[in-house]
């Protein structure tokens, strides 16, 4: 009896022993893959350019003065048109270069600017002297009397111009400054109307691959997400040439052309520069 007791024991003992063994494998095996695992993955810290910032601050002040300058003047009792009109002129260029720079302009400093802008305009359309100093439109018809054709023959109209829901997920309801033309990649893109390539290539602000055309030294048109650019900045193109093809680069759900048009800087439907014979 004593023996078979003994026995028991020994097997209680070496059933605990090949337990602890297996529990210390098992901890020992999740260490090596929690260990493995993060330095598989490095820690990515970003870095803020000091000098960017300090770039961008001193361009939001050398905006905002540019606003100030604009409300001194139209508050002058003797309006000078050749200063307003240069104070225009660099508005305007600021607002246009924004389109296609990195760093942009802050909402509330661009409202600001669209509304110094939109004042001008009008004060010097009231004003018979500055007739004299309007430039010549850079494209076949003036400002007002530029018209569009569609830069795609064959497409859908996924999202229109004005507010929307945010397509990416959040709920929130976002301005949307075009149109969104769903085609196949590779589909063709046409110049709506005659001008010169401002910018061609590509851009890390969500557009991806991208082209600005001129049409008139107010009027702009925009295109994002292209799959290939076959102009270059600087190449005058005519109505109807051919300027690249749809795709799905940058910040996009799918294939397709975001189509944007800016009139003195500030973005209005693409569809009523377009004929109502098209539509």
């Amino acid at each position: 009896m004593q023996r078979l007791l003994n026995i028991s024991a020994c097997g209680r003992q070496t059933d605990c022993r090949i337990r602890r063994d297996g529990y210390r494998r098992v901890i020992t095996f999740w260490v090596a893959v929690c260990l493995l695992g993060c330095a598989s993955t490095p820690v990515q810290i970003t870095e803020t350019d000091p000098f960017d910032a300090a770039h961008r601050r001193i361009e939001a002040r050398s905006h905002l003065a540019l606003v100030e300058q604009a409300h001194t003047l139209l508050q002058s009792s003797q309006i000078d048109p050749e200063d307003l009109l240069s104070v225009g002129d660099q508005l305007r260029q600021v607002l246009m270069e924004s389109r296609v720079s990195k760093s942009g302009i802050q909402p509330k400093l661009r409202h600001q600017m669209e509304n110094a802008l939109a004042w001008i305009s009008h004060r010097m359309s009231m004003h018979p002297a500055t007739t004299a100093h309007t430039s010549e439109p850079i494209g076949d018809s003036p400002h007002d009397a530029v018209q569009f054709s569609w830069p795609m023959k064959r497409f859908e109209v996924a999202s229109p111009f004005g507010l929307r829901t945010d397509p990416f997920g959040s709920e929130k309801q976002l301005f949307h400054d075009g149109v969104d033309l769903a085609a196949p990649a590779g589909t063709m893109i046409y110049s709506p109307s005659s001008g010169y390539v401002v910018q061609a290539g590509w851009r890390d602000n969500g557009c991806g691959l991208g082209i600005t055309l001129m049409h008139h030294e107010t009027l702009v048109s925009d295109y994002c997400h292209l799959s290939t650019v076959v102009v270059v900045k600087g190449q005058r193109v005519k109505t109807g040439e051919l300027i690249g093809t749809v795709g799905n680069t940058g910040r996009s759900l799918g294939a397709h052309l975001h189509w944007s048009v800016w009139r003195d800087g500030r973005a209005i439907d693409p569809v009523s520069m377009i004929p109502k014979s098209q539509n």
